[in-house]
């Protein structure tokens, strides 16, 4: 492998990809333009991580040098089949300001079926998806590849999680992704975006709207370790095939 590769790990909060970090040598942290920025190498790989912030795009000036960019963190499942701990590979994002947002919401909403617009098209390779499947073989997460979509607010609850997931016909809700490809897609950089599940379809999002209960805040902080996991392999997995690819 390249050791003049550089790979920028995109990431809103910490937390997200705290495991991740603890396998990075040689790390010196900073703070670059607003952003906490971490410097390593993961084995042959030099690596970027940059904690943007929740719904937030890195500045450009901390992305340069770099052959590729990654972007991943939490998300929320918009399908049944997806659950804590899952990982989703997109190979499209969706973008949903808070005006379609509202209209796709509203009860008497006629926006219809999704026309394709707003949208980023990711080349995802059948044997880059079925390798990362094999490499989480044994474990209990599984791995899913297909759209997402960004969301310019959280998507609180079931319903709404419903009625998202069935217009975009999308696997899983973030608030970052497209707004990063934009960016990749302005620097011509390739950008692939892994996340792993943290709130299913049934699972209400804590805050002022939700009535959330201590219970069901309890399994909601339980699935961050095995999200986080789940960031962690699948990012240790990805680094390697990107060098190769770029």
């Amino acid at each position: 492998m390249n050791r003049e590769h550089v790979i920028v790990v995109l990431a809103a909060m910490k937390r997200e990809v705290a495991p991740f970090l603890g396998l990075i040598d040689g790390v010196k942290r900073s703070r670059e333009s607003g952003c906490m920025v971490w410097h390593g190498r993961y084995k042959s790989v030099q690596v970027r991580v940059i904690a943007t912030g929740m719904a937030s795009s890195p500045p450009v000036d901390i992305l340069q040098g770099c052959n590729a960019m990654l972007s991943t963190g939490f998300c929320g499942a918009l399908q049944e089949e997806l659950h804590a701990g899952d990982v989703v590979i997109a190979n499209s994002v969706a973008y949903a300001d808070k005006d379609l947002v509202r209209n796709i919401l509203h009860p008497g909403s006629s926006t219809g079926l999704y026309d394709g617009s707003g949208v980023f098209d990711i080349h995802l390779d059948r044997s880059l998806l079925s390798g990362v499947q094999d490499f989480f073989y044994h474990e209990k997460s599984a791995v899913h590849g297909g759209r997402t979509v960004t969301c310019a607010r959280v998507i609180r609850n079931s319903e709404e999680k419903h009625r998202i997931g069935s217009y975009f016909d999308a696997l899983a809700v973030d608030m970052e992704d497209y707004g990063r490809l934009r960016i990749a897609r302005q620097l011509q950089v390739p950008m692939w975006c892994l996340r792993a599940v943290l709130d299913e379809v049934e699972d209400s999002i804590p805050g002022p709207w939700s009535g959330v209960g201590p219970r069901k805040l309890s399994k909601l902080l339980g699935n961050i370790p095995p999200a986080q996991q789940s960031i962690c392999r699948a990012l240790t997995y990805l680094l390697h095939v990107v060098v190769s690819e770029t």
